[in-house]
């Protein structure tokens, strides 16, 4: 029989979780309140949730894991408990997952004990007088599972297929029959706890019923529980309570983690303030600007002012712009006219849609056509005189060693 923990008999609060078949992980806190255990939150959230699973199993957490009962060890890939080790039934453990619990859980987990240890310390928990000896009945789901309990120690466990909670007391009277005749043993237990009133009758024996709080609402809940537990009473256990430790860098990283995620939240909300503050104090500057813009009469005139001399000066040098491209044009024609070659009329007109360029027409005489072909090809070769064409050549009527001619072309103004 396992020794009370001397370390967790002054604890006040416990704490138990069980890997449910289910794929997620059922966690129970008590509370001793008033020198009695209370239920302070029971919970459930999968397994795939491993920040979650850290966080509440670093605290000193009884595991209750899913054992098998033989009443002798049925091979060597089964593991013993370390308790109940004189009992003529024990739960077994599958070495394989004994490691894995072992590794996974080595500097979190108080214990690992079996997780139907509800059914011995439940009734001692939170029965007002419990016996010493007693049958621990618990019916769900059309299982009905009995606990036998000797002298507060949990010898064995037996579960049977029940179509409704009426067939508990044909149950117990089949493990009577077991204990006695196949097990020879004549300490088979007087009194029966049968967890919330589940059935008044159980084969004769005295019937206790277990009123477990409400929070205590399926099997889950209550092997969790029943975990928690474990360390106060000698529950079947695979890994005893002892003076744990746990690493000291998880509740450091924890600190870090919770300061630095502080410290980000602080940022993120004085960043915004700032923002909120300088986007207030830009609105409330730019709507005062305006406003003293608006009621300043010299600055409109001002402004006005400016406006129309911004104008005229786009004009004049407008102005001046095409005067230079006249000027250039004289110029360019006094550069490319031939010696034999004289010009008599220069005329213009403007291009619908173009405000940049102007249409021209050069007319002159000429002692030889050659003279008039050089000319043109001067004109072509500018870089602001496009579209040179010839427009007419001929002899003049009056003296025949002469020839008129008059060339077509356009001038793109530009300043000089």
């Amino acid at each position: 029989m396992n020794s009370v923990n001397s370390e967790h008999t002054l604890k006040k609060t416990l704490l138990g979780a069980v890997n449910t078949g289910s794929g997620s992980i059922a966690y129970a806190k008590l509370k001793m309140k008033n020198g009695r255990w209370t239920v302070g939150s029971a919970d459930s959230w999968p397994t795939s949730n491993v920040l979650k699973t850290i966080l509440l199993l670093s605290g000193g957490t009884a595991l209750g894991v899913c054992a098998e009962w033989h009443k002798k060890t049925p091979g060597s890939d089964l593991e013993p408990p370390v308790s109940n080790a004189n009992a003529d039934a024990n739960p077994y453990l599958y070495s394989t997952e004994s490691d894995l619990l072992g590794e996974a859980f080595s500097d979190s987990v108080t214990a690992i004990v079996a997780d139907d240890s509800y059914l011995l310390t439940l009734p001692l928990a939170f029965c007002d007088n419990p016996a010493y000896s007693f049958l621990s009945v618990y019916y769900e789901n059309g299982v009905v599972t009995i606990g036998v309990v000797i002298k507060r120690r949990l010898e064995a466990v037996f579960s049977f297929p029940c179509d409704a909670a009426s067939c508990v007391e044909a149950s117990a009277a089949r493990v009577r029959r077991y204990w006695i005749h196949a097990l020879k043993r004549e300490d088979f237990p007087r009194k029966a706890v049968i967890f919330n009133g589940q059935n008044d009758n159980c084969d004769g024996l005295n019937v206790e019923p277990l009123a477990l709080p409400k929070e205590l609402n399926g099997s889950d809940a209550i092997k969790a529980a029943g975990a928690a537990l474990a360390v106060l009473y000698p529950a079947p256990a695979f890994r005893l309570p002892s003076q744990y430790s746990f690493k000291k860098f998880r509740p450091l990283l924890l600190s870090i983690f919770t300061i630095l995620a502080c410290l980000s939240i602080i940022m993120t909300l004085i960043s915004v303030s700032i923002n909120y503050r300088a986007g207030r104090r830009l609105a409330y500057s730019e709507k005062s600007y305006y406003s003293r813009l608006s009621e300043n009469k010299a600055l409109q005139t001002l402004n006005r002012t400016a406006e129309e001399l911004s104008a005229e000066i786009l004009s004049v040098n407008k102005a001046y712009a095409q005067t230079t491209c006249w000027k250039n044009l004289l110029l360019l024609l006094s550069e490319l006219k031939p010696d034999d070659l004289f010009l008599d009329r220069l005329g213009s007109d403007n291009i619908q849609g173009s405000e940049n360029s102007v249409r021209l027409a050069l007319s002159g005489w000429s002692k030889t056509e050659t003279s008039v072909t050089e000319f043109i090809s001067g004109l072509q070769a500018s870089d602001y005189i496009d579209n040179v064409s010839l427009s007419s050549i001929e002899r003049d009527a009056k003296d025949k060693n002469f020839c008129r001619f008059r060339v077509i072309c356009v001038m793109r103004l530009f300043k000089d």
